[in-house]
């Protein structure tokens, strides 16, 4: 028995005391079991969307090939991403590697040259498409980009794969504890319940923050000061400042989440829970400061402004300040910003039971057409790929013994626009039964101009998406 009067979510308003307690002996066997959800960002994910090209948006994360493209065009020579039968993008590896330490005239200075030339290599290996066979590569967009985790092995438990929060997006972990009597029945009042809802770091890429400080080495021109505090990092409380050149972190920042308790039921055969949570990429909670864009857009001026920079150098600077920390400001919503720091919520909505036979049943009020099966353990949003575990081991979406999980992310719908995909996209509110995977638990809109979200957002209440018509502003309800 452990009592405590400490909570991160706790407001410090009211006194919690115990004056006694009393324990009361009972007969029958003690019951511990565990559900862990755990997203994964796979290294083979696919990331075409289905955006028109250069028509709704004119940014390289539109396709696998334009970002290809677009990387190789900075990093050393290729086709132009924006468009690929005209005159190839020169690059800073493609220009001469400055003779001496002091970069001068139109060579690409040392270090730079040498970043560049590293970056330029990971991207021709890992190509622009899939592997065709499933496997994990040991290059690929997704892992140059600084987006994806490291494919968890299926025989480990996951007190062990999600150990580390750079091992997965988002994780939710669910403990119930209860006593089977001698008749078989779970004893009224030996309902013990808890719930955490995660989410993963996320990464500056190491080609932008390698370069940033190459340039300084090369160039004198001090890299932006890109550090920054985010409320709620990593896990709904919790405060953390982030040092982006020491260790590339951008933690996720978690939105409001929700537990309701286990219940037993009437013939005292299971105990039933729901829970939500999850939350927004690392990019979104940084570029949310508009001192990271200030500082950035500072730090590009001045590569622009250098006699001793050559167009490649610029390029790099202007083009890695739009993808990762542009902030086009809060009447906008960052409308023409990062696209990346646009990025909607991912989110785990788990409601399941435990039973005194050992079983364990979903228990969703909804199906979910987008779900597998739909009316599964836990429903997710489109991205990125589901795992669930119960009492430590991977299982399928019934609970049932497996090796393998249980669906792959869905870029294409995760990525769509509203205006054109109005239930197969993340923003607005989440519905199972009208939405599948669409919406979120937060009603997070999309970056439009003021009556959308932009980044910074934090929202105060969330709805589980099997009862979207039920909204709660308390973490933690009976």
């Amino acid at each position: 028995m452990k009592l405590t009067n400490y909570t991160k979510t706790g407001s410090a308003d009211r006194d919690i005391a115990w004056n006694s307690v009393a324990f009361k002996p009972i007969k029958g066997k003690f019951v511990h079991r565990s559900l862990t959800a755990a997203a994964i960002f796979d290294p083979n994910q696919e990331l075409n969307s289905n955006w028109p090209v250069s028509t709704e948006i004119n940014s390289p994360v539109q396709s696998m090939k334009a970002l290809y493209d677009w990387g190789l065009g900075l990093a050393d020579q290729g086709p132009l991403w924006n468009n690929p039968e005209g005159a190839d993008a020169v690059g800073m590896s493609s220009k001469a590697r400055c003779p001496s330490a002091k970069a001068v005239g139109e060579c690409t200075g040392q270090k730079t040259w040498d970043a560049a030339d590293k970056w330029a290599k990971e991207i021709k290996a890992g190509g622009w498409k899939p592997r065709a066979d499933g496997s994990a590569p040991a290059h690929s967009i997704p892992r140059w980009m600084a987006m994806s985790n490291e494919r968890p092995d299926p025989a480990a438990p996951a007190s062990k794969a999600y150990a580390d929060p750079n091992s997965y997006k988002i994780k939710s972990d669910v403990n119930v504890t209860f006593v089977v009597g001698e008749d078989g029945k779970i004893v009224d009042g030996s309902v013990g319940s808890d719930y955490r809802a995660r989410v993963g770091n996320a990464h500056l890429p190491h080609f932008v923050t390698d370069i940033m400080q190459a340039i300084e080495a090369d160039y004198g021109i001090p890299a932006p000061d890109i550090d920054y505090t985010t409320q709620d990092a990593l896990e709904y409380g919790n405060v953390h400042t982030s040092h982006p050149y020491k260790d590339g972190d951008t933690p996720g920042q978690a939105y409001f989440p929700h537990f309701r308790g286990a219940r037993l039921d009437d013939a005292k055969q299971c105990v039933d829970f729901r829970g939500v949570g999850g939350g927004v990429h690392g990019y979104r909670a940084m570029i949310g400061h508009k001192s990271v864009n200030d500082n950035v857009k500072a730090w590009v001026d001045q590569v622009n402004n250098d006699l001793e920079t050559n167009h490649t150098v610029r390029r790099f600077a202007g083009d890695v300040y739009s993808m990762f920390f542009k902030n086009t400001g809060k009447w906008n919503n960052n409308m023409f910003g990062s696209m990346i720091g646009n990025a909607p919520p991912i989110w785990q909505d788990i409601a399941a039971a435990f039973c005194a036979d050992g079983s364990v049943k979903p228990t969703h009020l909804e199906k979910n057409k987008d779900a597998n099966p739909s009316d599964g353990i836990v429903f997710q949003s489109y991205m990125p790929d589901l795992y669930l575990y119960v009492d430590d081991r991977l299982t399928d979406n019934l609970g049932r013994k497996s090796n393998h999980r249980i669906s792959g992310g869905d870029w294409r719908n995760f990525s769509n626009f509203p205006a054109t995909a109005p239930n197969g996209n993340a923003f607005a509110s989440c519905s199972a039964y009208h939405r599948g995977s669409g919406g979120n638990p937060w009603g997070v809109d999309a970056p439009v101009p003021f009556l959308g979200d932009g980044p910074g957002n934090r929202p105060g209440s969330v709805v589980h998406c099997d009862e979207p018509a039920n909204k709660f502003t308390e973490n933690l309800t009976r």
